[in-house]
């Protein structure tokens, strides 16, 4: 009976959801989907009218945009290589396109309702997609040639997350539980059902121990992966919640700090807040100047990626969508900068560097100014900085060998070095 009751309420809630996104008076080239490049210099948007567009993260230059579906794109997804995007749409297709070209690869069609997420393996070969059909609502296709290589039931799948070690998909889910499939054999692991409203974004702990999960009213909960437990659960929106608020406190994205010490979450009221990992109490909070409709996290979580929204909260306060047409663009912010988030970041740069020793070998020998540079890099105590050292840091980023540390992880450094100077600046003033 239970079940029953969550399905009923998980599909009034989905429908609910999309009655929103179609309202009247919404444009028809409002964004609703968003995505990184794997390298961090990329970011790209999806519309209700199934145009993509692609913007250099640093010149906010446009670098291409075209028609990829018939109806609004549900989700993006990059490849692991950077070469290549998936995208999903309403209109029951999954399509592989080149990044650089915006040629199409393939037209994926099979699923028999909305197409809602999309995700690339982590080795590239294959493209996992869900939707609310039912059966056979998770398919994988193989990504060079387009087949399909499976279609399971796994319940009606909203959103997707992979663990670290790339063994796990997490999927979230309108119906008030979240999946867990095998990263080997695609076929579903096993469910939690200690929610009470439809779950939209997940995240792994770097550790993959935990799994942390954000629902429609706001809420999050952290869950021993291994116990198959909720540890605990923390309010991510501000909002005060009623029953028809649900689109205002919806937990629009989540990431882990890269020495999982922390998290973070951004609901769509705007409220963006960082949680210590271990006890779930809330270390600070900031909120942004608008509503969201989607938001995701860059590659090193030190940028966050966001698309504001008209949205009717209880006030009836409007507030209005991107256009790119009249020059206003997708948000990158830095939420929280600080020198102790930069050292967060600076480690997981190092460690990810082509040549350490706990990665595999990359594909070409780093040069041996490559692997200086990250030494010294490793050697600087990026606490230790002062305000006036900090353009100085960001210079040594900059100049850092190309392919020493991940390019996404140079941005991220940049970005978060570059805000607490503002910050600095800000509050000198």
């Amino acid at each position: 009976m239970r079940k029953l009751y969550l399905f009923c309420i998980g599909l009034l809630t989905f429908w609910a959801l999309q009655v929103v996104m179609v309202s009247a008076d919404e444009p028809s080239d409002g964004i609703i989907s968003v995505a990184w490049s794997p390298d961090g210099q990329i970011v790209t948007f999806g519309r209700i009218d199934g145009t993509i567009s692609l913007e250099n993260v640093l010149t906010q230059a446009s670098l291409s945009s075209w028609q990829a579906h018939s109806d609004r794109v549900t989700d993006i997804a990059w490849s692991p290589d950077g070469r290549h995007l998936a995208t999903a749409s309403f209109d029951r297709l999954v399509k592989i396109w080149d990044a650089s070209t915006g040629m199409l690869n393939h037209e994926l069609a099979g699923h028999t309702d909305w197409v809602l997420s999309v995700t690339w393996t982590p080795d590239g070969a294959n493209i996992i997609s869900g939707s609310a059909e039912e059966p056979g609502n998770l398919r994988v296709w193989n990504a060079v040639s387009g087949q399909q290589v499976l279609a399971t039931r796994a319940g009606s799948i909203g959103d997707f997350a992979w663990s670290r070690d790339g063994s796990i998909l997490a999927y979230t889910s309108p119906v008030s539980i979240v999946g867990l499939v095998s990263g080997e054999t695609f076929q579903p692991l096993d469910f939690f059902l200690d929610v009470d409203f439809p779950t939209v974004s997940a995240a792994w702990s770097p550790d993959d121990a935990l799994l942390a999960i954000g629902q429609t009213d706001g809420s999050i909960s952290v869950w021993s992966v291994a116990d198959r437990q909720t540890l605990y659960t923390v309010q991510g929106s501000s909002t005060p919640i009623t029953t028809h608020d649900f689109w205002i406190t919806s937990v629009q994205a989540l990431a882990f700090a890269e020495d999982g010490l922390q998290f973070m979450s951004v609901t769509a009221d705007g409220t963006v807040r960082n949680w210590n990992t271990e006890t779930g109490t809330l270390s600070s909070a900031t909120r942004l100047p608008t509503s969201i409709r989607r938001a995701e996290w860059s590659p090193y979580a030190g940028q966050l990626l966001y698309a504001d929204t008209i949205i009717a909260s209880s006030q009836d306060q409007q507030q209005t969508l991107p256009n790119i047409a009249s020059g206003s663009v997708v948000e990158t912010v830095v939420p929280f900068p600080s020198l102790d988030r930069l050292a967060d970041i600076q480690a997981a740069c190092v460690a990810d560097a082509p040549g350490v020793a706990t990665l595999p070998a990359p594909e070409s020998t780093p040069q041996p100014d490559a692997i200086a540079a990250v030494e010294s890099l490793a050697a600087q105590d990026v606490t230790a900085l002062t305000f006036d050292a900090l353009p100085a840091y960001i210079a040594q980023v900059e100049s850092l060998p190309e392919g020493s540390i991940p390019p996404a992880c140079a941005a991220d450094l940049i970005a978060v070095a570059a805000a607490v100077i503002a910050e600095g600046s800000a509050g000198s003033e």
